[in-house]
């Protein structure tokens, strides 16, 4: 269970073809959200270079280690 400033949350987390991915459901079983986790490569050139460049304008140094 994930507790929040906006409620509990139950959350699955699961692996499929490798993939990690991460599912909430609302206290009733309701679902609420679904989270995968892709790699930079696996984007569009165009959102991957969107990504890079915003954290560059913002950010001095950073280091992309999940998406």
């Amino acid at each position: 269970m994930e507790r929040s400033n906006l409620g509990n949350k139950l959350e699955v987390k699961l692996k499929v073809n490798k993939r990690r991915i991460s599912i909430e459901f609302n206290r009733k079983g309701a679902f609420e959200d679904v989270e995968e986790q892709v790699l930079v490569s696996d984007l569009e050139k165009a959102v991957a270079l969107k990504i890079k460049s915003t954290l560059s304008n913002d950010f001095d140094r950073y280091r992309i280690k999940k998406i």
